[in-house]
């Protein structure tokens, strides 16, 4: 049942996390007509970027798991909602923070560079939990009892 529940996650959340990346990434410059954000943007996040797109994938699947679990143990749609919405942005912004820190360690304003991205984590963890986070709980849910692992 885990590789169904695999695969809709990855169908779902990849090209939707990969587009709210992309559209985050461009959002500066279609907003003020001006390549300069977006180019301050790449420099400064560049490569906190890329790793936060490579663990996107791996905490796809380490949600996944976690939610199904969640379910079989009879837990409630929106606490499993959640915990794949932690757990996801948990890895992920992790992540950022930590190539973030590590590029920009000669910073002096690196506290300022780290503040937008709790910022990022609080709307992300809030955001998915109620979206794309109940979506998978739900579709997860409804493949368990299809297999009856768990009562309808």
């Amino acid at each position: 049942m885990l590789r169904k529940n695999i695969l809709i996650s990855y169908l779902i959340c990849a090209p939707t996390g990969l587009f709210t990346v992309l559209f985050t990434f461009m959002l500066p410059a279609g907003l003020s007509g001006e390549g300069l954000s977006t180019i301050f943007i790449i420099l400064t996040y560049g490569w906190a970027i890329v790793g936060l797109i490579l663990s996107f994938l791996l905490s796809i699947w380490i949600g996944c798991r976690k939610a199904e679990k969640r379910l079989i143990k009879g837990k409630k749609l929106l606490n499993a909602s959640f915990h794949f919405s932690f757990i996801v942005n948990t890895i992920i912004w992790s992540v950022f923070v930590i190539i973030t820190t590590v590029v920009n360690l000669d910073n002096t304003m690196l506290f300022y560079l780290i503040l937008p991205i709790i910022a990022g984590f609080i709307l992300s963890v809030t955001g998915t939990t109620f979206t794309l986070g109940l979506i998978m709980a739900y579709l997860y849910k409804r493949n368990l009892m299809n297999k009856n692992l768990i009562p309808a």
